[in-house]
């Protein structure tokens, strides 16, 4: 997934990125997001946190760069927003 996840970041500069690996959830820096949004029980695992720094949409499995796009336009036309 790491590809597909590299290319939406470079062409979405909108969007902030964390990466958590979950070999390294126990670093300072990993753990807070890790325990607050990790929710799955394999990996991949995607969270998309919105503003308000809840989770809008998760989901496990691997996703190409259009299903990325397309879950994020989804998600602004059933909200109202504009992505």
């Amino acid at each position: 997934m790491a590809p597909a996840l590299a290319r939406f970041e470079s062409e979405q500069p909108n969007i902030e990125y964390i990466h958590v690996n979950v070999d390294e959830r126990t670093l300072p820096q990993n753990k807070a997001p890790f325990d607050k949004y990790f929710a799955g029980r394999s990996i991949p695992y995607t969270v998309l946190v919105g503003p308000d720094e809840t989770a809008r949409l998760n989901w496990t499995g691997l996703k190409s760069y259009e299903d990325l796009v397309q879950e994020i336009d989804a998600l602004g036309e059933s909200s109202g927003e504009k992505q």
